[in-house]
């Protein structure tokens, strides 16, 4: 009876949900909601954090600094366009221009005047407006629609606003760039404080974004990323995600063992590679699309989260290997006891053998809810934006 009682795997079975239950709970006291154990598991052995740029590394609230418009006398009529164009838009840049527009706007152009909208994921938008090609977009989008810049003017405008880690927004009109909108999107104070953790962590950062290459590099440079994806569409993220995959992990010994990549974005245009990433982490801010596709949800604004996800990850698994090593210890040293091993000398009865199991069970419970103490949060400064030229 003894061997019996003692041998019950009662701690074996405790030894991974207790501790899971306890680091999912933690998790979300942190503001972070995690989809599934597997999730929690994967994140604890990332080597790559793939962070997307708008509304990620920075606020998301981007505003309009400057516009430009080859001719003074087009000004009006440009801007009743944009407005027109962007007028059923969600993308925060897009709102950021519209909203621009139609504070300048003498008039608005009737919606039912606008036909062939075309949303290029990436890029921007095209449409016809009164019989006029419209597109408003990114420096790839005019290329694309064979939009001709023409003024010199705008070209100046777009290399130093574009330097200074702004967006630059095009507005193209019947194939000759007419204008240009200067937005600024105000980098996460604790970006860089994010991204230098994760690589104290061994944890290397990426940053992809749609956005140009000069932009992006404003931006990355302002954070310490040292590797950075411009211009990239959906599509592109998602390949760039897999082949991160294909390579081997620097943490790899002698078996060849993948990259675990994370991505972490909030658009739209982030749900394919938030799905296609060992771990997607979504900004509680973002799109429906974009929580339902990742696998943690970052409530609070504060990016590091991310590192908090993933200590909490590494925690909670070091937690399970300790239990199963106290349960496994249990039986190897209490069932040759029960069994007699030391009998005379020491004998083990039915109801010393049922506190021993009790005891072991109760020392893994209590050992799980350690991870409240070893889990609990640094104290750090609140969070504010910072602008890029701080």
């Amino acid at each position: 009876i003894s061997v019996l009682v003692t041998a019950c795997p009662c701690a074996l079975g405790l030894a991974t949900p207790t501790a899971i239950m306890v680091g999912t709970s933690v998790a979300a006291t942190s503001g972070i909601l995690v989809k599934g154990a597997d999730a929690l598991e994967r994140a604890g052995a990332l080597d790559v954090v793939v962070f997307d740029k708008t509304g990620t590394l920075t606020t998301g609230s981007p505003t309009v600094t400057a516009f430009i418009a080859s001719q003074v006398e087009t000004l009006d009529q440009i801007i009743s366009l944009v407005v027109c164009v962007e007028k059923d838009s969600e993308h925060p840049i897009a709102k950021a221009v519209r909203d621009y527009a139609r504070r300048q706007s003498p008039s608005e152009i009737p919606s039912n005047l606008k036909s062939d909208v075309q949303n290029i994921p990436g890029q921007g938008v095209c449409c016809v407006v009164n019989g006029k090609s419209v597109a408003l977009g990114n420096e790839k989008l005019m290329q694309e629609r064979n939009m001709r810049q023409l003024s010199e003017e705008i070209s100046k405008f777009v290399t130093e606003h574009e330097e200074s880690g702004k967006t630059v927004v095009y507005v193209g009109v019947q194939g000759v760039v007419e204008g240009a909108f200067a937005v600024s999107d105000e980098l996460k104070s604790d970006a860089r404080e994010t991204v230098t953790a994760l690589r104290e962590r061994g944890i290397e950062s990426i940053m992809v974004t749609g956005d140009n290459l000069k932009t992006a590099r404003a931006i990355a440079r302002a954070c310490g990323i040292e590797i950075i994806h411009a211009e990239a569409s959906p599509t592109d993220k998602v390949n760039i995600i897999k082949e991160l995959q294909s390579k081997r992990s620097p943490r790899a010994k002698d078996e060849f063992k993948p990259t675990s990549v994370a991505m972490v974005g909030d658009g739209v245009n982030d749900a394919p590679s938030l799905a296609s990433a060992d771990v997607g982490m979504a900004i509680g801010a973002g799109t429906d699309i974009a929580i339902e596709a990742a696998d943690f949800v970052l409530m609070h604004a504060d990016l590091y989260t991310v590192v908090r996800a993933i200590d909490i990850a590494q925690k909670t698994f070091r937690q399970i290997r300790q239990n199963y090593v106290w349960a496994l210890g249990y039986n190897a040293v209490t069932l040759p006891l029960a069994a007699g091993a030391f009998y005379p000398s020491i004998k083990v009865s039915p109801w010393l053998a049922s506190i021993l199991m009790a005891s072991s069970s109760i020392s893994v419970v209590l050992a799980s809810l350690s991870l409240t103490n070893k889990c609990a949060a640094p104290s750090r400064s609140p969070l504010r934006a910072i602008k890029l030229g701080q």
